[in-house]
């Protein structure tokens, strides 16, 4: 799926750019007022869905090479204490070394190279050259979300996701036991989740996603505030990443499943295409009486509770259909090659936006005089093609390096082990003579 994840990457910039331009904006009542109102805005304040779609990417994929691995090496009913820590041992390496790389060299740059940027009077000093050389071992560690968020506030989402993986083979090795001990497991952490945010939302008069426009006087609390508080937590987010495993899990064993049962009836693809739907209609438009600030203290709450698991639902249904050759025009979209060398960089690309979307601004003519969603549009194009291009070298230089050398040790372990095997293997066959 990757044109689902560069288009999620896009809404991220996109979502950014409008949120972050208004300290840049001479005009700025009438800038809010535009994304306050119209059922259009919606797209734009309700951006944050994306990250739950990514979320669900990462945990399908996880999920899914985990099980395809599983079932093409077979039961392995004699490991040993030891082979089995070196597994998980493995599983946590190669995600390190995925992220670590282009990670700490984005990081460095930012803390050290980028503080020319401050002398614009709209960007405090104070961040990131000094936050980051104060705050940075957070983010190097994946605790940003969890001990505070001071340094390079956008990899909040490193630092859950990296927890999520952590905590990610509890639920394999769930399924791997039993399907139904995995989706009971499950579901009882994305209910858990749940009534954590109904909770949150009930002692706390906070909107149900970030508002960096007009929040309406109903609510309370800053925008940062709810972020740092509320929106970062892995304990609320945790929800879709758990969708995106059960879904990992279905697609590894969909083969098996159709050989055993007929494949599925039109009436079964209709009912999960309406609900795919219905779903992201929801979750996606239902933030409209929040940004009116309508006075329904009980929607407010149901809908902070349940819109991100709802949207994580229907984006797990789409992915699920076009796997299963049931998405017709949609999967064509989603899955063309045009999209596959710019997924490959999303990574390296979420990484670097927001310094060129603050870059950006800073070099246009200050104050920008806000003249409509188009202007701020045509920043993004500019923002997104300078991410590329600088993801691009980051990639080069930090990520493909690391994951080869990663390669090459892998190939030599195994080699070594091929070799200590067939050394081995005489004294089993005289023993057993």
């Amino acid at each position: 799926m990757f044109g689902l994840r560069v288009i999620s990457m896009l809404w991220t910039l996109i979502g950014h750019s409008f949120a972050w331009i208004q300290g840049y904006v001479k005009n700025v009542d009438e800038f809010k007022d535009d994304l306050s109102n119209g059922f259009s805005s919606v797209l734009i304040s309700n951006f944050t869905l994306s990250v739950d779609t990514f979320f669900v990417l990462s945990a399908t994929l996880t999920s899914y090479s985990y099980f395809r691995k599983y079932k093409s090496q077979g039961f392995q009913p004699y490991i040993t204490w030891f082979e089995w820590i070196v597994k998980w041992l493995k599983f946590y390496r190669h995600r390190l070394i995925r992220l670590w790389p282009s990670y700490l060299y984005t990081l460095s740059t930012v803390t050290f190279l980028l503080s020319s940027l401050h002398s614009h009077p709209m960007w405090e000093p104070t961040d990131p050259s000094v936050q980051c050389r104060l705050h940075g071992w957070k983010n190097v560690l994946f605790l940003n979300s969890v001990l505070g968020n001071e340094c390079m506030g956008w990899t909040w989402y490193i630092s859950t996701e990296f927890i999520f993986y952590l905590i990610s083979p509890i639920f394999l090795i769930a399924f791997t036991k039993s399907v139904w001990f995995g989706l009971a497991l499950s579901s009882l952490t994305i209910i858990s989740s749940t009534l954590l945010q109904s909770l949150f939302f009930l002692n706390n008069d906070y909107p149900s996603s970030p508002i960096p426009y007009n929040q309406p006087s109903i609510f309370k609390g800053s925008f940062m505030k709810h972020v740092d508080e509320y929106y970062i937590k892995p304990q609320y987010r945790i929800g879709a990443y758990v969708v995106g495993i059960v879904l990992g899990y279905i697609l590894a064993n969909m083969q098996k499943w159709k050989q055993e049962r007929s494949t599925d009836s039109r009436q079964l693809q209709f009912l999960l295409w309406s609900v795919c739907i219905l779903f992201a209609i929801i979750s996606l438009y239902g933030f409209y009486p929040v940004m009116q600030g309508w006075n329904w203290r009980l929607y407010h709450v149901l809908y902070g509770a349940t819109h991100r698991v709802l949207w994580a639902v229907a984006i797990a249904i789409l992915i699920y259909m076009c796997h299963a050759d049931q998405g017709a025009f949609v999967n064509a979209f989603l899955s063309a090659r045009i999209f596959l060398p710019f997924s490959s960089l999303c990574y390296s690309v979420y990484l670097i936006h927001l310094v060129m979307v603050f870059a950006v601004f800073l070099w246009v003519p200050f104050p920008i005089v806000y003249s409509g969603k188009h202007a701020v549009v045509a920043l993004c194009i500019v923002q997104l093609l300078l991410s590329y291009i600088c993801a691009l070298s980051i990639t080069l230089f930090t990520e493909f390096p690391a994951l080869n050398i990663e390669k090459v040790l892998m190939r030599w372990s195994s080699q070594r082990a091929q070799h200590d095997a067939q050394k081995s293997y005489p004294l089993i066959l005289n023993n057993k003579r």
